[in-house]
C-alpha cells in the first residue's frame, strides 16, 4: 500500500494544476508527518522524566528547580511541534486546487491548536515573562517578597504556567493523532473524488468525439 505522502503526490499529479501548488502540498504534508512523529518522541521523553522524578524524589519535594527547567525545555519542544503543524495546515487553506478540506480541518481543530500555539509563545518569549519584564506575570506585594509563575508539570501530565494548563501526556498525543488523521483522510478523499470527476469528464469528452 502506498504511504499517505505518495498517495497525496499521485493524486495531485493526476488532477493537474500549478507545479508550485503540488510542491507546497507535498512539503507541508511531509512536515506535518515529521512534526507529528517528533511530538510523539517529546511526549515519551516527558513521560520518562516524570517517571524518573517520581521514583527518585520524596513527595514533599515534588518539583525541584532542575527538574522544572528540564520539563520546561522538553515541553517547549512539544509545543513547537503543535505550532508547526498548525502553520502547515494554515498554509494549505487557500489553494488553486479549490480543495476545502484544509480549511475545514483548520476550523474544526483551531481551538486546541491555538491553545498549544499560545503555550509555544509563552515559552518562546519566556524572557519577557521574567520578573520586571514587560509581559511579566510576577508581582511584588512588598520589598521583601515576589509572587509569580514558574513553568512546570503538576497533577499528572499537565504543564502549568501563568494560570493556564496544557496536557503533555497521552491526551495531548491523542488530540494530535486525531488532527493529523482527519487532515490526511479528508484531503485524500477529496482528491480521490476530484480525480473521479476528472475521469468522468474525460470519458464524456471522448464519447462526444466518437459521436
Amino acid at each position: 500500500m502506498l504511504s499517505s505522502d505518495l498517495r497525496l503526490s499521485h493524486a495531485l499529479a493526476m488532477i493537474g494544476g500549478p507545479i508550485y501548488e503540488r510542491v507546497r502540498f507535498e512539503l507541508a504534508a511531509q512536515r506535518i508527518r515529521h512534526y507529528h512523529d517528533a511530538a510523539r518522541v517529546q511526549v515519551e521523553r516527558i513521560s520518562a522524566l516524570l517517571a524518573d522524578h517520581t521514583a527518585t524524589h520524596e513527595e514533599r519535594h515534588p518539583f525541584v528547580t532542575e527538574f522544572s527547567v528540564r520539563i520546561t525545555v522538553e515541553a517547549h519542544f512539544l509545543f513547537i511541534c503543535w505550532d508547526a503543524i498548525l502553520k502547515q495546515i494554515d498554509a494549505l487553506r487557500e489553494n488553486s486546487f479549490r480543495l476545502r478540506s484544509p480549511k475545514r480541518i483548520y476550523k474544526k481543530h483551531k481551538r486546541v491548536l491555538s491553545t498549544y500555539q499560545r503555550a509555544r509563545d509563552h515559552m518562546e518569549h519566556y524572557d519577557e515573562r521574567l520578573p520586571g519584564r514587560k509581559n511579566s506575570v510576577w508581582r511584588s506585594p512588598d520589598d521583601r517578597s515576589v509572587e509569580g509563575s514558574v513553568p512546570g508539570v503538576v497533577e499528572g501530565q499537565e504543564f502549568v504556567f501563568a494560570g493556564e494548563r496544557w496536557d503533555v501526556g497521552a491526551t495531548c498525543l491523542l488530540q494530535l493523532d486525531e488532527i493529523v488523521s482527519d487532515l490526511q483522510g479528508e484531503l485524500l478523499r477529496e482528491l480521490e473524488d476530484r480525480f473521479e470527476q476528472w475521469k468522468q469528464a474525460q470519458a464524456a469528452a471522448a464519447a462526444q468525439d466518437v459521436a
